[in-house]
């Protein structure tokens, strides 16, 4: 199983030091965003910039891959071809995939919506996940699957976060009883089954737990995941960045966990 290093794990780093953070880690890929989140991330790869320069020179030195684009925000106003550059920008940074989030609550409008964006993926030679979310307008696992196969695309896919399955009212064993070949990414993180609503407001951003510390099945999401999938380590963990663990280290910590988990499920 290969692991990336997820932007948002590290979200003080500029995107060239979250390469050389995945690099000296160990990490086999990075996921970047080129649409901003907010919460203080700046995006700078959609267009020929001195940060984007440097994030395309360190990873080709460094041989770390740029697996995901993150986050692609759709809503009632969105227009596809707003998405045009960044797509370019990311798929000449070397993107495998980028990720849809669905905010319009218009099926019909969403389904062309997204089959338009998975045809501009397509050509620039990347996949078009879409990732559910319990807050958004595609609230489960089975929502997000019903689109990907409504759209019918050869590059559609589901990138399914452990978090957003959990506060779902999902498990890994709905994940493990759908088609693996939908399964095109995945992420992981860990914290407590039940959330305050307090917590639910800043959960995803920043209180998300180490693998292997809360009481997700982290191991058991791993082991229903297709073979060979790279899965991106999403663990944002405000304690450990207020008590002035630094980013280089709390990867480390990250990725120590993940292959912890990876072990004891080979281990049966």
């Amino acid at each position: 199983m290969k692991f990336s290093l997820e932007q948002l794990t590290v979200w003080e780093a500029s995107p060239p030091e979250v390469v050389t953070i995945a690099a000296e880690a160990g990490y086999d890929a990075v996921s970047l965003y080129v649409q901003s989140p907010g919460y203080g991330i700046e995006v700078e790869l959609d267009r020929d910039t001195p940060v984007r320069r440097e994030t395309a020179r360190r990873l080709r030195e460094s041989g770390i891959r740029l697996q995901n684009l993150e986050a692609y925000v759709f809503l009632p106003d969105t227009r596809i071809e707003d998405f045009t550059a960044s797509i370019a920008s990311g798929a000449e940074l070397g993107a495998a995939s980028a990720t849809a989030l669905i905010f319009d609550p218009e099926e019909a409008r969403v389904v062309e919506r997204y089959g338009a964006f998975c045809d501009l993926a397509a050509r620039h030679g990347l996949l078009a996940n879409v990732e559910f979310i319990a807050h958004s307008k595609l609230p489960s696992l089975g929502a997000a699957e019903r689109l990907v196969r409504a759209v019918s695309r050869d590059n559609a896919g589901l990138n399914i976060d452990l978090l957003p399955l959990i506060r779902s009212g999902g498990d890994p064993a709905q994940v493990a009883a759908i088609d693996p070949a939908l399964i095109r990414y995945a992420q992981i993180s860990d914290g407590p089954l039940k959330s305050s609503p307090e917590r639910a407001l800043t959960e995803g951003f920043d209180q998300r737990e180490i693998p292997g510390e809360g009481e997700f099945q982290v191991g058991a999401f791993l082991a229903a995941l297709p073979a060979g999938l790279t899965v991106g380590l999403e663990i944002p963990h405000k304690r450990l960045r207020d008590g002035g663990t630094a980013a280089a280290e709390r990867a480390q910590i990250m990725l120590r966990a993940a292959r912890s988990l990876v072990q004891l499920v080979k281990a049966g």
